[in-house]
């Protein structure tokens, strides 16, 4: 009977403390919209660099094909860029422009987004589990009052 109480009272506690599983649950359930925006913004920057750079294909290799370009948008991304390719492009200033507003959105606006998009899933998930903890010890208070109390039989 000992064994049977300690072992609710242990469950309790593992369930009430390991949000770890459903924090990342909810995380990358919140983050499908997140990749989907990032996917569509890449690719819109990809074709608009491949569209800008149609004069300069055979002189630099990032923007040959649409492929390439999408590959270049990625390690772009990835602060991995040369910025002769702009300086030597045939219009340059439209090349810096493009770049910048690439750079901006990609690094400043989305990764805000996808620090606050975790911090509310994980703040979510973590309410969960405090009311989930603060009933499990209740029942296991309960369980232990009521085995500890016997009844007189008259």
């Amino acid at each position: 009977m000992t064994l049977l109480r300690a072992s609710n009272v242990f469950r309790c506690v593992l369930n009430g403390s390991a949000l770890y599983c459903p924090a990342c649950v909810a995380v990358l359930d919140d983050m499908k919209w997140f990749l989907l925006f990032l996917t569509l913004t890449m690719v819109g920057f990809g074709l608009a660099f491949y569209a800008l750079f149609r004069q300069d294909r055979d002189r630099f290799m990032d923007f040959k094909n649409i492929w390439h370009s999408f590959a270049s948008m990625f390690s772009y991304m990835l602060a991995m860029f040369d910025y002769n390719v702009f300086y030597n492009s045939t219009n340059p200033a439209a090349a810096m422009v493009l770049f910048v507003m690439f750079e901006f959105i990609m690094n400043v606006l989305l990764l805000n987004i996808l620090i606050a998009s975790m911090t509310n899933s994980f703040s979510k998930v973590t309410q969960v589990g405090m009311h989930h903890s603060r009933l499990c010890w209740r029942l296991s208070l309960f369980a232990a009052l009521n085995q500890s109390v016997r009844p007189v039989h008259l």
